[in-house]
Parts: C-alpha cells; structure tokens; sequence
C-alpha cells in the first residue's frame, strides 16, 4: 500500500479529531502503528508523545496485578539507586520551578487533617496547645528540673540544652502525666537516645562506670 493510495483526510481526522491511537487506525488499514507514524508525519502531522496519548488510559486491575507481580523480590543495585538519585536532583526533578497553587495546598491541608492524616491516633493530641497543657507540663517540668538540679541524668551535662523526658510515654499513661516520678532531666543528645526504653539506657549507662 502506498502513501498516495491512502485517505489523508480520513486518516488526520481519526487520529486528530476522534483521538484514535495509532494501533487503532492501522486495525482500521490492516497496517501496524509504526505504519501509522510515519504516514503520519509524512502528511506533516506533529504525533502525540506517549504522555500525551495515555491521557485519560488506565491499566485494567489484572494488568495491575501482573505489573506488581513482576516486581516481587526485585532488588535495585546501589549503583541504580545513586543513578536515580542523582537524576532527580536540582533541575533534573520533574517538580524542579513548579508551585501548587493556593486553592490547592489548601484542598491538599483539608485532606490531611483529622482522622484522614496518615498518623491520626484517635485525637490523642487534641489536649496540646491548650492553655491548660501549658501550664500542667510547664510546672511539671520545673519540678523535674529542679529535682535533677538541671543536670542530664545520664551524661551530667549541666543547665543547657535540656528535656524533661517522660519515662512512661505521655500519650501511652495519661494517668502519668503529671508524675514527677515519671520524669526525668535528660539532655537533647541523651534524649535522643530515649528512644529506647529508658530503664534500659539508664542500665547500660550504669554498667559503663
């Protein structure tokens, strides 16, 4: 079949107007896509970029599980992850000079808060930032200050940079809130480290002198 033989008009329609892919229009012919394309061009007609033609496209739920599939037990080399890496960087992100707009950060916040936040917990933290929060901790604190003599009790550093830690997480004891038992005077690189469980640090701190 050749060029002169084809319906230009019949074929710059499909593929402009109805928006048919190329694969589609050369079942129509009886050609393949690649056919298509490069009649196309020679009719000086400027083809979609494959962005541009999966527009409004979605993979079918098994064509999904398939792709998922393929991809189980897949280990990326750190040479491909320092290549990906480094090609997403500066200008070479494709968010690189973008800004979302107002009406839109805005529908974005409104999607994330309450219990559609990824780290809702049942509003435990509904209680922080109340004027009496403040001031129920910020006496507590005092009182652990002054009971520890500003002191981090497991490095000594003295009167700056420091925490006071509650030993029993807050949100996990509400009934040990306010115990001044339950805190302890730490500074912010110990503190750091609380994030174990602090009668183990406190033991291997104790086994080291």
């Amino acid at each position: 079949m050749r060029l002169k033989d084809i319906d230009k008009d019949g074929m710059v329609r499909a593929y402009l107007d109805e928006r048919l892919p190329m694969h589609s229009i050369g079942d129509r012919i009886g050609v393949g896509a690649p056919t298509i394309s490069r009649w196309l061009r020679g009719f000086g007609v400027k083809t979609r970029t494959i962005g541009e033609a999966r527009i409004g496209s979605h993979h079918s739920e098994e064509t999904k599980r398939k792709m998922s599939a393929k991809q189980v037990g897949k280990i990326v080399s750190q040479e491909t992850r320092d290549k990906l890496s480094a090609s997403n960087r500066g200008r070479g992100n494709w968010w690189w000079g973008k800004h979302l707009a107002l009406e839109h950060r805005k529908k974005i916040s409104e999607a994330q808060k309450g219990d559609r936040a990824h780290g809702w917990r049942g509003g435990v933290s509904l209680l922080r930032g109340t004027e009496k929060f403040k001031y129920a901790q910020g006496t507590w604190r005092k009182q652990v200050f002054e009971r520890d003599d500003y002191t981090c009790q497991v490095c000594g550093q003295y009167g700056w940079s420091l925490v006071a830690h509650h030993i029993l997480p807050y949100s996990d004891f509400p009934e040990h809130r306010d115990d001044i038992e339950n805190g302890i005077t730490l500074c912010v690189d110990c503190h750091y480290q609380a994030k174990m469980p602090i009668t183990r640090y406190l033991a291997q701190d104790q086994a080291s002198t």
